[in-house]
């Protein structure tokens, strides 16, 4: 008897579902087979990781064993698919110990053991990691010279090794690296990197970060500033040794947001940098500049801090700051002269005020009295003249006045014991007379300075001051 036609399509049905899920299944198996050896070469390469490093007692390392896969090791990531690490972050978990052979986690994108404390040198075989995007192994004791092995990992966008005891040059490839964005080898400490940066980090087209702060690195700035660096946001090479000028060309780099080159032996001028208005910090102190401080930086209103201190720098401070309403101000021993501009009380924000040891003169401005937020006015060693305006009683979150060896005459205002925040009050080698407050500050013998005011009298007993009544033509501020 001739089974019916639908009975054999249903049977034919049967067969073509079971034949599919056969076939999908033996993919599947060969999928999950295919990357068992590349599974398990990053799993013995995080064991070898583990191995060479010192965990704390129950820490991140802790989790790395058979009870879970190695996917879901603390600090592992892993590609969905092939399940090979991709990502490693340890950051801040006390790891010590030398930095291990890495160089078989070949999928990894990114790499992240700052904040430990490892020792020993780079691996070389980090040069492996081809696909590696992102490297910060900062903040820890790792020594010897960056590996040129390293610019072997032509994918990197970030490198950071600040914070560390490398030492030698910059390697010179860093250069060909064509997408990195940011670049930071500040603050290695002990003998530091030194010798020059290779000309070839100016050619980075693509870069926003150049960070060397706090290193050994020399030679003319001028000479190696030939570049194009159209997309830097922050450049940064202060506490170094290089000598020169400010080159022009970085007034033409739009964007910048920092630009840092204190503490070297730079000469010459406070270039024209009216151009960056993005800027947010420039800083010069500590080299050997001269001239006027340029009037352009008041077009800088994105400009917080202001670092020209211990310089040459003369001429009168430009009533443009007062423009720059973010701005702290430090402009610390050089040869400023003239009067300071009361345009500087329009700068509601100002934190910090330094303008110690340079050659100002008149009467300090009673619109300063206006910076509300002012925590430390530096206003010593000056020729300033005329009363401590009273205005400064508005100062409630100021805790550090000096305004010592200057030219002040009259008396110390009351207005001061009502600064609840003052934490420390120098007023020594004036002019002036009259009787010491007794409230506030001047309670703490210890937190006020007022020697060399020889005409002073009253306040609290450890001062040793006369009584007023004992002093010729003392009259009571109470009776003005």
């Amino acid at each position: 008897m001739e089974m019916p036609v639908f009975s054999l399509r249903l049977q034919w049905w049967f067969f073509l579902v079971n034949l599919v899920i056969c076939i999908r299944s033996l993919k599947l198996e060969s999928l999950s087979s295919t990357p068992t050896f590349g599974n398990e070469t990053d799993k013995l390469a995080l064991l070898v990781f583990k191995n060479h490093l010192a965990d704390v007692p129950n820490g991140v390392l802790s989790s790395w064993n058979d009870s879970l896969h190695f996917c879901q090791w603390q600090g592992v990531t892993c590609s969905r698919r092939h399940q090979r690490v991709t990502v490693l972050r340890l950051e801040g978990q006390s790891l010590a110990g030398s930095l291990p052979p890495i160089g078989n986690l070949t999928f990894l994108r990114e790499l992240v053991l700052s904040n430990n404390n490892l020792q020993g040198s780079i691996p070389t075989d980090i040069g492996l990691l081809r696909r590696l995007q992102h490297l910060n192994l900062s903040t820890n004791s790792l020594q010897g010279e960056i590996p040129v092995e390293l610019t072997n990992c032509s994918n990197l966008i970030t490198v950071d090794l600040t914070r560390n005891n490398l030492t030698g040059q910059i390697p010179f490839p860093f250069g060909h690296m064509s997408k990195l964005l940011i670049l930071r080898l500040g603050r290695n400490s002990v003998n530091n990197l030194s010798g020059m940066i290779p000309s070839s980090l100016y050619n980075l087209s693509s870069a926003i970060e150049l960070v060397f702060t706090a290193n050994r690195l020399s030679g003319n700035f001028m000479s190696s500033m030939r570049f194009s660096l159209p997309q830097l946001l922050r450049f940064a090479i202060a506490q170094n040794q290089f000598i020169g000028i400010i080159p022009d060309i970085l007034s033409n780099i739009s964007g910048l947001e920092l630009l840092d080159v204190g503490e070297n032996y730079l000469t010459g001028q406070v270039p024209d940098i009216g151009n960056l208005i993005n800027l947010t910090t420039f800083g010069v102190a500590q080299n050997d500049f001269t001239g006027v401080i340029p009037t352009s930086i008041g077009k800088l209103q994105n400009l917080r801090q202001l670092e020209l201190s211990w310089n040459r720098l003369s001429g009168l401070l430009p009533s443009s700051l007062g423009n720059l309403s973010q701005l702290s101000l430090y402009l610390q021993q050089n040869l400023l002269t003239g009067s300071f501009p009361a345009e500087v009380g329009e700068l509601k924000n100002l934190n910090e005020l330094l303008v110690s040891d340079n050659k100002l003169s008149g009467e300090i401005p009673m619109e300063l009295g206006n910076c509300l937020v002012l925590e430390y006015l530096d206003m010593a060693r000056n020729s300033f003249l005329g009363n401590i305006p009273l205005s400064f009683g508005f100062l409630r979150g100021i805790r550090f006045l000096d305004l010592s060896r200057n030219n002040l005459s009259g008396t110390i205002p009351k207005e001061l014991e009502h600064l609840s925040a003052l934490l420390s009050l120098n007023l020594s080698y004036n002019y002036l007379e009259g009787e010491v407050p007794s409230g506030g500050v001047f309670k703490n013998v210890s937190g006020i300075s007022i020697t060399g005011n020889k005409k002073l009298c009253g306040g609290i007993r450890q001062l040793q001051l006369p009584a007023c009544s004992d002093i010729d033509g003392f009259t009571s501020q109470s009776n003005w």
